[in-house]
C-alpha cells in the first residue's frame, strides 16, 4: 500500500513537473495545503460514504475491527475519492498546485491507513495510545460520532462529537491544533507532565 501511494505520489509530481513548474515555495505550501486537507476529506468520507451512501463494507470494518480483511477503505470509494480530488484540487488551484496538493493529500492519506492499522492491534505503540483511544469510542460508544480519526476538528465543528461523558477531558485542550494527530501527541505529553506534577484533574 504506502508502495503504490509512494509511486502515485512520485508520478504526480512528476507530471506536475513537466505540465507547470513552480518555485519550490510555492509547491511546498501546495503539497501542504494538499496535505492539511486530509482531515477534512477523512472526515467527510467516513461521515457521508461510510456512514451514509456505502455502509456496508464499513460495517464489516466495525463488526470486526482488527479483521485486516477490513481495516482499509473499500477499493472503490478510495478511488473515488481521489478521482475526485484529482478534479477538484487543481480546478481550485490550477493544474500545476492542484497535482501538487493531490499529492501531499496521497501522502497523508498513506500514513493515515498506516496509522489506523497499526491503531487497531492490541499492541498500539504508546505514542499512538490516545489517538487509538479516541477511535475506539467511535468503535464503541457511538458509531453515529467521532468521524475523524486524524484529527477531531470537524468532529467539534460539525456536531459529531462524542457525548460530554465519554470524551477524554484531555482532548478538549488541544483541539484547535489542525495539524494531523499533533494534538494526541500534545496531548499525550501534558498528560505526562500532570502526572508528574500532581496536576491529573486539570
Amino acid at each position: 500500500m504506502l508502495l503504490h501511494n509512494a509511486t502515485t505520489t512520485l508520478a504526480v509530481l512528476a507530471v506536475q513537473a513537466w505540465l507547470a513548474p513552480l518555485a519550490w515555495r510555492a509547491a511546498l505550501l501546495a503539497f501542504a495545503v494538499g496535505a492539511c486537507s486530509w482531515v477534512l476529506v477523512e472526515y467527510l468520507v467516513h461521515r457521508w460514504v461510510f456512514h451514509g451512501l456505502a455502509p456496508k463494507a464499513h460495517a464489516k470494518h466495525h463488526q470486526a475491527p482488527g479483521d485486516p480483511l477490513y481495516l482499509h477503505g473499500p477499493t472503490h470509494v478510495v478511488l473515488g475519492t481521489w478521482l475526485s480530488a484529482l478534479a477538484v484540487y487543481p480546478a481550485i488551484a490550477g493544474v500545476g498546485p492542484g497535482l501538487v496538493a493531490v499529492a501531499g493529500l496521497n501522502v497523508t492519506y498513506a500514513l493515515f491507513e498506516l496509522i489506523h492499522a497499526v491503531a487497531h492491534y492490541p499492541s498500539c505503540p504508546h505514542g499512538l495510545r490516545l489517538a487509538r483511544q479516541w477511535h475506539l469510542l467511535h468503535h464503541h460508544a457511538d458509531p453515529a460520532t467521532g468521524h475523524g480519526f486524524v484529527s477531531p476538528v470537524f468532529d467539534a465543528v460539525l456536531g459529531t462529537w462524542p457525548p460530554g461523558s465519554d470524551v477524554p477531558r484531555w482532548l478538549v485542550w488541544v483541539l484547535p491544533l489542525p495539524v494531523p494527530l499533533l494534538h494526541f501527541a500534545v496531548a499525550e505529553a501534558w498528560r505526562g507532565l500532570s502526572r508528574r506534577r500532581g496536576l491529573e484533574g486539570v
